[in-house]
């Protein structure tokens, strides 16, 4: 019997808590994007903006070849088991009002988004009728041994990590010392030494780091060309499928790369190309590609789509 569980789900982090029948005290919140072709919105920095309506701080970002604009806050109705969170029509329509209050030149439309997808943030409930207005600070729970560390914001995940560490550390009797000084990242190949296309050389560093010469060194012949005049490296695909812990096709195309929020339809034209350089790895039979092909298909439509369907 284990004398400690940490407990970090995110927004399935009351399930947990569910199983020692705690009670529930998260909210989840969903937050949606939108996704256009750089050339349809083209952006060089990031862009704070306000909604026209609401007056809610938003975004327009460029994100690895292509532009996003987000994100909604929108309390999330559906049972987590239902399947992947979706951008709703409501949160399509309020998204391009947002973009094109910002950037009234472009008059962006339905058909100009690529794709679609959210997320959602485990909050703490405190009954505030705005979903925009719950705070975002994250919590420890210690109840009888199992850890709950929720809420919180990405950039203080260090912090996040500290505290619930903290927390485990009396049910151990090992010693913790968070004030311990470790580096955070080790010196990278510099970016003149890759020789890589465009952007592509810092696309690779900030997504594999110190790892970016193995990618490099694993590829086939003209593997470490740009895929369709995006950052991303057919090479990337051959090394995420060895050694990404790939389940399923979706983990491989809207997880470990998102090619399949990048591109139309889900990269659906590349699946031919993109088979023959990752079956092999990933060790899948004909008929096992050809079913998760089916299920990622699936998957994409429901949730990713430009206008996914969701849960009908």
């Amino acid at each position: 019997k284990s004398k400690v569980v940490i407990n970090a789900a995110g927004p399935w982090s009351d399930e947990i808590r569910g199983q020692i029948n705690a009670p529930t005290r998260l909210r989840k919140l969903r937050g949606s994007h939108l996704i256009f072709s750089r050339e349809r919105l083209p952006l060089k920095h990031a862009v704070t903006l306000l909604h026209p309506k609401d007056k809610r701080a938003m975004f327009a970002i460029p994100w690895e070849g292509v532009s996003l604009i987000g994100t909604t806050d929108l309390d999330h109705k559906y049972s987590l088991s239902s399947g992947e969170p979706f951008t709703s029509a409501e949160e399509i329509e309020y998204i391009l009002a947002a973009g094109n209050s910002t950037f009234p030149s472009l008059t962006l439309k339905p058909e100009d988004v690529i794709s679609s997808f959210s997320g959602l943030r485990p909050v703490i409930n405190t009954g505030i009728a705005d979903p925009s207005k719950e705070s975002r600070a994250h919590v420890v729970w210690d109840e009888d041994g199992l850890i709950t560390i929720t809420g919180g914001k990405l950039t203080t995940f260090r912090i996040m990590a500290e505290q619930a560490l903290s927390a485990a550390s009396k049910y151990l009797r090992l010693p913790f010392d968070p004030s311990k000084k470790i580096r955070y990242f080790n010196s990278l190949p510099s970016v003149e030494s890759l020789k890589l296309a465009g952007d592509s050389a810092l696309y690779m560093l900030g997504r594999y780091g110190e790892e970016t010469e193995q990618v490099l060194n694993a590829a086939l012949k003209n593997e470490n060309l740009q895929i369709a005049n995006l950052p991303n490296l057919w090479s990337e695909l051959r090394w995420v499928a060895r050694n990404g812990a790939v389940e399923h096709l979706d983990d491989l195309l809207l997880r470990r790369v998102r090619l399949g929020m990048q591109l139309p339809a889900g990269g659906d034209e590349l699946l031919p190309r993109i088979r023959v350089i990752c079956q092999p790895e990933l060790g899948w039979s004909d008929k096992k590609w050809e079913q998760e092909e089916s299920r990622y298909r699936q998957i994409y439509t429901r949730a990713y789509a430009p206008t996914p369907i969701g849960f009908k």
